[in-house]
């Protein structure tokens, strides 16, 4: 019995510290997020947009800008994108500013895995 505890903790331990089986982890430079399979990812000029693949859900990140800029950049990149976006952008709007880092995040619509998205970005040590 005793000689099991060792496997048994390190297959424990390998299900903690992968990530986790609804997403892959992706890179954007400073941060990282989990992003599930299927969901479009562009990213460009310090703006990532993650859209889920029935397009009611769109995440929009900005480094690098101040409040006013990313706005600027999330309206240009909504009408980029309008064709695609079935999210209406009057509902669920969240902007959050991370604190001592030019890191916001907008989200356009619902999704079950809006969430677990929003919580798994993580800012990089620098």
């Amino acid at each position: 019995m005793r000689k099991m505890r060792l496997p048994v903790f390190l297959l424990l331990l390998s299900a903690v510290a992968a990530p986790p089986a609804w997403a892959r982890v992706v890179d954007f430079g400073i941060y990282t997020a989990d992003v599930p399979a299927g969901w479009l990812i562009s990213e460009q000029d310090g703006l990532a947009v993650l859209a889920s693949s029935d397009r009611n859900a769109v995440f929009f990140i900005t480094t690098g800008m101040s409040i006013p800029r990313h706005r600027a950049k999330i309206a240009e990149a909504a009408a980029r994108y309008e064709h695609i976006i079935k999210a209406d952008p009057a509902k669920n709007v969240t902007l959050t500013r991370i604190p001592g880092q030019r890191v916001a995040v907008t989200i356009y619509g619902d999704h079950p895995d809006r969430t677990k998205i929003y919580y798994s970005i993580k800012l990089k040590d620098p």
